[in-house]
């Protein structure tokens, strides 16, 4: 309703400027297309696994900015682009102004892990690959890689994937029964 923003935005509020023409509408993750784990590379199917889960603290960057104040938006039907001379860091957004209508906030995530152990082939040149395995009683042949995102020792690597087979194997010992 037109005039439930101009009793909230003022007499002067016409409509919201147009959405910035270098910035995309949606939320899109962006992914490294490497991504380095010591001396090693993950490949693909690894590398997807880590997700942005942790919010980025944008204050650190301010002095990459110019420290003057932004202005208002300019209530038109012209979109804006979004350039680091009209963006400011202002804890975890960049933000186009300090009011709330008719500025942009753009957030960043990235993954928190600090530590990854993994069960690869270590691959050629570094670029880690999953491992053939043969095929045995009960088992077709195929690929294997895993990856945990914390630090472990082989030994609590084997474990953990012990641990996650035999929940595996109860479910489907379970599924079983109550299919007979």
């Amino acid at each position: 309703d037109p005039n439930k923003a101009k009793a909230a935005c003022g007499a002067d509020f016409d409509q919201n400027p147009s959405f910035p023409s270098n910035v995309k509408v949606s939320s899109t993750p962006q992914r490294m297309k490497k991504v380095p784990v010591g001396i090693f590379e993950l490949h693909a199917e690894l590398s997807n696994s880590f997700q942005a889960d942790t919010t980025v603290s944008l204050d650190a960057f301010a002095n990459n900015f110019p420290n003057t104040p932004l202005t208002p938006p300019a209530m038109t039907n012209q979109a804006p682009r979004i350039t680091k001379n009209n963006i400011r860091p202002n804890g975890n957004f960049l933000e186009t102004c300090s009011t709330k209508v008719g500025c942009v906030r753009i957030s960043l995530k990235k993954n928190g892990a600090t530590y990854a152990s993994a069960f690869v082939n270590s691959g050629v040149g570094g670029k880690t690959a999953a491992q053939p395995t043969k095929s045995s009683w009960g088992c077709s042949s195929g690929n294997f890689a895993e990856i945990f995102q914390a630090r472990k020792t082989k030994a609590e690597a084997i474990s953990s994937l012990e641990s996650s087979n035999t929940g595996q194997l109860w479910a489907l010992r379970v599924v079983g029964v109550l299919l007979s």
